[in-house]
């Protein structure tokens, strides 16, 4: 799977994982050898939820990778992304 995965869910070296979460933890670990397992990150929301059941939300997610190494090169790019989130059958995802 290349320099960076032993499979599709184990990392072949150490990762770490900057968010720019509001609350809770902004870096994750992820040990070479180890599957990764779901994070949990809270993020701001924008928009009015009085549009139910029609309301969307955006926010900006900001995502930064580095793995281990002598240099600590970050992986991939560094821009910003949007999420969008929306309730579906009453449960948010």
């Amino acid at each position: 799977m290349g320099k960076l995965a032993k499979d599709e869910i184990t990392p072949a070296t150490n990762l770490r994982l900057l968010l720019n979460s509001v609350s809770g933890p902004q870096e994750f670990e992820f040990p070479e050898g180890k599957r990764i397992n779901p994070i949990e990150a809270i993020f701001s929301l924008e928009r009015s939820p009085n549009k139910y059941p029609f309301d969307r939300y955006q926010t900006d997610l900001s995502l930064f990778m580095t793995a281990s190494g002598a240099a600590q090169h970050p992986l991939g790019s560094s821009s910003p992304a949007a999420a969008e989130v929306a309730p579906q059958s009453g449960v948010w995802s």
